[in-house]
This record gives C-alpha cells, structure tokens and sequence, in this order.
C-alpha cells in the first residue's frame, strides 16, 4: 500500500504552494542517492505517510513483516547518512522571515505528532470548513448553488416523481394563466441530461496550517523516533498471530533494537560541543530500549524461541551494554566523598537527560531480569535448570555478581531528574529481583522433588516442597561464602545484591525504597548458603541510621537468620524431605574445611566462633544511648528468638551479646537511676533465667563472675523475681552436677560448698533483718524480744547455741527509710511503700527456697541442719503475731499470707529429714500460734 507513495522522487514546492517537478538527471548529477533518498524520507511524503499510518494505526496491515524490514533498513540509512543542519523549509523555497517554524522543545518528538492527535484531527477538519467557506467568491458560490440544484434535479428525474416549485418560492403561477418558458429550467426539457458538476480542487480545502505542514520537513532524529514507535505498534499488532511463526518481527526487532543499542553504546563519544547530537542519541537509546522491552515481551513467552535468543548470544550483549553504562557514568555519579569536585569538573545535566539516562538504565536492566525470569519458569527437568544457571554465570561474572546493585546505585544518583520517577523505577526493579528470586527457590525445589519422589502427580507433596524451598542444591550453583564469582548460588547472588542496597546510604534515604527492599527480601526469602553475618551488619546499619524501620528490620532476621538460614528452629521442618548439602552435610562433608560460613550442623568451637561471630552486632543496637524504639524492639527480639534458637547459637548470644550487655546497664542504672538502664536490666535478667537451665551455661556464667552481678540487685525490689529466678536454675544446675561428681569422684563435697547456695542463704539473712527491722518499729518491744527469741526452737531441735548471733540481731538498729527523723508510727505510716517492696522481697527469697526444698533432696536436707530454718521459726512467729493482733492494709495481709505459704512448706518439706519427735513438735507449735490467730479474729 505504502509503495505506491513511496518512490524515491524528490519535491519542490515553489511560493505558489504547487508541486512542480524538475528533470531527474538534473537531480541525480547535483545530488547523491543518499541524498536524495534522505530528502524525500524528511522532507517529502514519506514522513506524512508514516505520521499519517502512527496515527490510524497498523492493526489489520497485511504487509507488517515487509513494513517493519523496510523501517529496520531506513532506520540504517538514516544513522549512517552525514549530519545535517536543523529543519527548515525546503531549499527552493524563498522562506520568508514568518515562515521558519519555531525551535521544537527537546522533551517532544515534533509538531507533527501533535497536529495528528486524535484532537486535532477533528479540529482541524472544522477549521477547514471554516476557512475554506471564507475564501469562496460570489461565483464560486453561485456555482455550488446550481450544483446542488442540479442534484435535485437527478433525484427527481431518477425517481421518476412530480415536483412543483417556483424559482421565487412562491405560488402566485398557479394562478395566472399564462405561463412563460423562463419560469422553468432548461434542464426539465431533457430529463436524461446531467450537467458535469465541477470537482473540488485541492486548494479549496487548503489553509495556512496545512501548507506550513507540506512545506516543511523533519529532522533525522524525529524520523528515527517515528520508526522506532511504528516498530513498537507492529509488535503489538503481531501478537494477535499464533504461535512462533507470529513473532518474527520481534524477534527482528529484538536483534535490530539491541545492535544499534550497542552501536550507540560503543561508538565515540561526542565531543564537548555536540551536546545537541548527545541528547538526541540519548533519546534514541531510551527509544530502542522501549522496543527492545515491547518485543522481548512477545518473544520470551515462546520456550524456541527463547532458544534462538540464547544462540544468538543476546544475554552476553545485554550484560556487556549494561556494565559498559555503569562503569562509565558511575564514575561521574557514583562518586560519594568528592561531591563538591565533581560539581566543578562536570556540566549538570538537564531534567531531560537525566529522564533519558534513567530510562535507558532501568530498561536494560529490567530486559536482563525478565529474561532470566522467563527463561526459568520454562525449567521443567534438572537438564533445563543446568542451563539456565549456565546463562546465569554469565552476570556471576559481570561486577562480581554484583550489577544489578551498581545499575540501582547509579540510578538513585543521578542528578537532575524527577525523584518520584526514580523511586517508581527502583522500585520496579527492586520487585523484579524478589520475583527472580522466589522464582527459582520455587523451580528448584520442584524440580529436584519430581526427580527424587517416585510419585507421578505430586499434589500431594506440595506442603512438603514449600518446608524445603530454603534448602541449597548445587544445580544453581554452589554454596557460597561470600560473593565473587560467577560459580556461587544463583539465589544467594541475587539476594546479596538486595542486602548490599540496604546498606546504601542513598538508596535508604528514601522511606519507600527502603521498606521496599525489606518488604521484598522478607516475601522471596533466602536460600540457606547464604552468609548470614553479610545480612546482619546490612540490616544494623540500617536500624542504627533509620530507626522507624526497626520492626521491619527484625522481622527479616527472625524469618530469614533464624528460619532460613538454619540458627533456629522458627520453621517447621519437613521429615521426609531431601536431605540439604549445607544444613546436614555427610560423613565426608565434614571432615572437609567448610564451603560456607552460614553452616547449620553443629560444628567444632573453632568453626562455631566462626560461623556464630557475626551476633556480636548485636551489641551495637542494644547500646544505652540508641534511640528507644531501636533499643526497645531489639529486647522484645531476642526475648522471642533466643529461648528457640540452636544451643551454639544460645551460647553465642549468652557470652557474646547479653552478658556484656546486662554489666553496662546494670552499672549505669546503679550511678544514673535511668529508665532505659532500668529496662535493659531486666531484659538481660529475665533471658538469663531463660539460658542459665543448662548445665555447661550455669557452669559458665558462675565462672565468669555472673552470680556476684545478680547479688548486687538483689536487694532492690525491682529486680528480685528475675534474681530469685537466676538463682533457683544456679542452684539446681550445681547441685546436680554435685550428684554427678560425688558418683563418680572418691571424695565427697558438700552442699554448702556451693557459691549459689552460699548465696542464697546470705540473702535469705539479709531478708530476714530486713524483715525484723520494719516490724520491731510495728510490735512492742518486749512481745518482739519474744517472738525473735528461738532459744526453745534451737534446743528442740538440737541445734548448737548462737549467742552472738541472737545478740546481734537483738540490737540491730531500725532501718532508715527516707527520712532522718526517729523512729515513730509517723515514719513507719510514711513508709508503707517501702515496707511493702520489703516485704515483696522477702516473700520472694523464701518462696525460691521453699521451691527448692521441694525439688532438690540435697538442698532439702542442708536446708534441715542451717540456720535459716531458725529464721523461717522466727519469720513465721511474726507474722503470725501481726495478723492476728495489728491492723494491717489489704496488700500486707496478702504478702504475709503468701510468706506464710513459703514458710510453711519449708517446715514441712524439711520434716522428712528430722526425727518424728521433731516434727510432733513442730506441728503443735504452728497448730498452737494458727488457734490463736483464729480466736482472735
């Protein structure tokens, strides 16, 4: 259709505005075919035919594929022609100095693609009626008068019917009865003859618009763009045709967009005064990008096809062209010391270079991971997945498997564009990489299942495939230990470059970009090869300098660190799945060194400070000055993740991260009295009661002096539950080791040999003075002298007589509670709060002790013989005496009846190791004081 205006003439239009033809010698000897062919395609019809088939559109076209052949070879003539200066009219027209259209903005394509819009097309028919009427004379519009008399004429003489009218339009003839020949036309005399109506001519629907469009012509560079759009629309228009055979103009323009991407890429760069010639190339790259995305969408679909790409060495080329972009402008962009020296040297660029640089980029880059990703979901065998690592070893080696990374980096620095617009496209790029990624943990677990389980559906076992996604298979390449080469694990290349952007100091300035990243690595999750002290130190830098993403930032540890690569047990684990080569590695896997750092077997202590160091930063997020959110989230973190994590991990977390942590704060709350010392305190406290019930954690945090920290809180009310806690697990832990080693030993060591007993009986006599001090201000005298008196209880029990440590506790002096004042009921009523967290305290120790004697027979029975027993009498004594006899508030009368409970099960449990006298004794005395209290009540 279109070779029918297509003939290489060339047109001149005088200042008439008429075509007048010169002799094509004259033409062939003044100019040569290039030439002529160029000025015929810029300035001629050809350009008008192509605005004309843009704007109709190329649905329905017969000759696509002998259209798009024809645009890939003017497209080649075009570039390889010489540069000519900007459009004007063309040369035989003397151009007035209101006739040269006005510069065309850089960001538009050219005015023609406005005036043949949709809009203008209908405006534009209007104003030619317009303009068209207007220019008419008087006989121009007599004759299209009797033009259309005349057609009524033929109506009515093809019809055959009788019309009655009057040339005045009025009917006076009908009656008069003469009638003159003139008032009938000539033609009703010959019905059969037809007058020639005149024909419109072409100047009659001409205006000013429409002469500046004929007379003027285009630039190179806007052709380019026409053709690179009709390209774009035959694609579309192609995909309506089934199967392979519909897509060979993609497949065309597939090698055609990315040959001359690379012919851009790789030729010389233009000089310092070309900057016009720089934006037009740069416009065209994001052009031919365009097409190359449109048409590898129709390709990629097709598993042959795909074949016939890979042949070509279409991957090798699109790497090549991204690296080649990278390393040559992110020298310029990327620079992050020498802002300043690198604002002098280079020239800014403008809103519509940076656009197009931008574009041009994220493109390629996206053409990269939609192949990859197309490419993979038609793996269906263990030969296929082979192959698609073999073409994925080719970016392993580009950038160190890091490119994707250095493309998003360079974009986020590139200066002069629309932020918006380059966080949309990150983001789109950022989503394609977790899409790459859960895509081939997906396809490989699969795979792998379907050609291990002998089953041929395998409906059955998709619970089963999804436990075991995380697990590595060397079919995508090996476990890795860091991230070099183009040999590691596809997956954990991928996921490397996801946590590096983490890191990045641009890329996590924007809040979107970086709740993106960790929405993304949280949703494709990670393979198990992967390091995890690389994700560690990403996400605590970020946490440390982006605090509201502390949540987020965790979440990603526990589901990935603790789930996926193997330190806890936060994951359901399958018990028939395929065994993994890093999680549970063989005889002979272990006897060799490790291929990874991120091991989940247990391991030797050398190999365990390895592959465990990286919890140590830890430490910097627990820090007393971060902010609180930051601080408070990492608590609740760990107080989660810790009790289920592996018991190397436990150890590493207890030694290396906690009890580092819990001496800080505990001797900052001690000086400063601070909230967040104070919370951090108890935190550390409530883990080691958490940790602390294995042996070999007991044994070890006994030795590193951990117990002498614990004692100096005891006294404090806050931290007495956690203390008693630490306590009871410390005791427990020891004396069954005890057990263990006088089995096993020739000598025997005593219970009280034990520093956790020791120290719980030193503070159970500081409770107990404590105790007495509050209540020697509250009783009488003489009726406390009594009731402390355990000279009767002492000689039944045949305990040894203590003089000085009666007398001693006869004389101790009150307590003084905030205040300096003597001793009075004024006191003592001010100081109910303090007299209550007391009274906490004690009933706390004694209900640890009273716990301990039920579970523990050694510690029952050193219970029997020490002489605590004598102060759980004298306790008890007292607290029996103010229950009875003194008014007491609703909150002492609960913890003295919970103290009663400690105490009493104490006397009983240690009952069994007295004689029968003793216990008849016993009973009587507690039968006796309990009559009283209920006769007295």
């Amino acid at each position: 259709m279109l070779s029918v205006y297509w003939l290489p003439v060339s047109e001149s239009l005088p200042e008439g505005g008429r075509v007048q033809s010169t002799s094509l010698f004259t033409r062939n000897n003044s100019q040569s075919s290039g030439e002529i062919l160029r000025k015929y395609l810029l300035g001629g019809v050809a350009w008008r035919c192509l605005a004309l088939l843009k704007a109709l559109g190329v649905e329905g076209l017969s000759c696509c594929r002998q259209l798009s052949s024809v645009l890939v070879w003017l497209f080649g003539e075009l570039c390889t022609a010489p540069p000519r200066p900007a459009p004007v009219l063309s040369a035989p027209v003397p151009a007035p100095a209101t006739a040269a259209p006005p510069p065309r903005p850089a960001p538009r394509r050219t005015p023609i693609h406005q005036l043949f819009s949709i809009r203008s097309r209908y405006s534009g028919q209007t104003k030619t009626d317009i303009s068209g009427k207007s220019r008419r004379n008087p006989m121009n519009d007599l004759s299209s008068e009797s033009c259309d008399s005349d057609d009524d004429l033929q109506v009515l003489n093809k019809s055959m019917t009788i019309k009655v009218a009057s040339p005045k339009g009025d009917f006076d003839y009908f009656n008069s009865p003469l009638r003159s020949s003139n008032d009938y036309a000539n033609t009703y005399y010959d019905p059969y003859h037809t007058p020639r109506k005149p024909k419109p001519k072409a100047d009659d629907y001409m205006t000013d618009k429409h002469r500046e469009i004929i007379n003027s012509e285009i630039s190179s560079f806007e052709f380019i763009l026409m053709i690179t759009d009709l390209l774009q629309e035959l694609c579309k228009a192609e995909s309506s045709l089934s199967g392979s055979e519909g897509s060979q103009i993609s497949v065309q323009c597939i090698n055609f967009s990315l040959r001359n991407l690379c012919s851009l890429q790789f030729g010389s760069v233009p000089g310092p005064g070309d900057r016009p010639d720089t934006q037009e190339v740069a416009r065209i790259k994001v052009a031919l990008t365009e097409l190359l995305i449109v048409s590898l969408d129709r390709v990629l679909v097709h598993s042959d096809l795909c074949a016939k790409l890979i042949n070509n060495g279409i991957m090798p080329m699109l790497l090549r062209l991204l690296e080649d972009v990278v390393c040559k402008i992110g020298t310029e962009f990327q620079t992050k010391n020498d802002t300043q020296k690198r604002t002098k040297e280079t020239e800014p660029l403008s809103e519509t270079e940076s656009e197009n640089l931008l574009k041009f980029v994220f493109g390629v880059a996206y053409s990269i991971t939609a192949f990859f990703h197309c490419l993979l979901m038609q793996c269906r065998s263990v030969e296929k997945l082979r192959e698609f690592t073999e073409q994925f070893k080719l970016y392993g080696e580009c950038s160190k498997g890091g490119l994707l990374k250095d493309c998003i980096e360079l974009m986020i620095r590139i200066p002069g564009g629309r932020r918006e617009e380059t966080v949309v496209l990150i983001k789109k790029l950022i989503e394609s990489i977790g899409k790459l990624v859960s895509g081939m943990k997906r396809v490989r677990s699969e795979v792998i299942h379907s050609a291990a389980c002998p089953r041929t559906r395998h409906k059955m076992c998709r619970q089963r495939v999804a436990a075991g996604m995380h697990h590595h298979h060397d079919v995508l390449g090996d476990a890795v230990a860091r991230l070099p080469g183009g040999n590691a694990c596809c997956i954990s290349l991928l996921y490397g470059t996801l946590a590096s952007l983490v890191a990045d100091e641009e890329v996590a300035a924007q809040l979107v970009l970086r709740n993106k990243i960790l929405k993304v690595m949280v949703g494709c999750g990670v393979c198990c090869c992967f390091p995890p002290g690389a994700l560690m130190e990403s996400i605590v830098r970020l946490m440390l300098t982006h605090a509201g993403v502390a949540a987020a930032g965790l979440q990603l540890l526990e589901h990935a660190v603790y789930g996926e690569l193997g330190a806890g047990v936060l994951l359901p684990k399958a018990t028939d799945q395929l065994p993994c080569s890093v999680c549970e590695p063989g005889a002979e896997a272990r006897r060799e060194p490790l291929k990874s750092a991120a091991k989940c077997s247990h391991v030797g202590p050398i190999e365990r400070k390895s592959t465990w160091s990286f919890l140590i930063h830890y430490n910097s997020l627990l820090q007393l000055d971060n902010h609180s959110g930051v601080l408070h989230a990492t608590v609740d973190h760990l107080l989660r993740v810790t009790p289920k994590c592996r018991t190397e991990m436990k150890h590493e977390l207890l030694f290396s991260v906690i009890y580092p942590t819990f001496i800080v704060a505990k001797h900052r709350y001690m000086i400063r009295l601070e909230e967040t010392a104070y919370f951090l305190t108890v935190s550390c406290l409530n883990i080691f009661a958490s940790l602390l019930n294995a042996v070999s954690f007991a044994e070890q945090f006994i030795q590193k002096g951990g117990l002498s920290y614990v004692l100096e809180l005891v006294s404090l009310p806050e931290f007495a539950p956690q203390c008693c806690s630490i306590l009871e697990i410390a005791i427990v832990v020891e004396i069954f080791k005890l057990m263990k080693e006088n089995s096993e030993l020739s000598y025997y060591r005593e219970v009280s040999s034990l520093a956790s007993v020791r120290m719980l009986f030193k503070t159970l006599s500081d409770m107990t003075e404590k105790f007495h001090k509050i209540y020697r201000l509250k009783l009488p005298e003489e009726e406390f002298e009594e009731l402390i008196d355990l000279s009767k209880e002492r000689d039944m029990l045949g305990y040894p007589s203590d003089a000085e440590e009666t007398s001693q506790r006869k004389m101790s002096a009150p307590m003084d509670i905030k205040s300096n004042l003597a001793p009075s009921d004024y006191v003592v009523e001010e100081s109910v709060e303090d007299h209550m967290d007391v009274l906490k305290n004690v009933c706390t120790f004694w209900k640890s002790c009273a716990g301990l004697c039920v579970q523990a027979p050694l510690f029952r029975a050193h219970v029997a013989s020490a002489p605590a027993l004598l102060d759980s009498y004298s306790i008890l004594k007292v607290a029996l005496r103010q229950l009875s006899g003194s008014p007491c508030t609703d909150t002492e009368t609960r913890l003295l009846i919970k103290l009663l409970e400690a105490l009493l099960t104490i006397q009983f449990a240690v009952s069994g190791e007295c004689t029968l006298h003793d216990y008849q004794i016993i009973f009587i005395c507690f039968v006796c004081n309990l009559q009283n209290i209920l006769f007295r009540k």
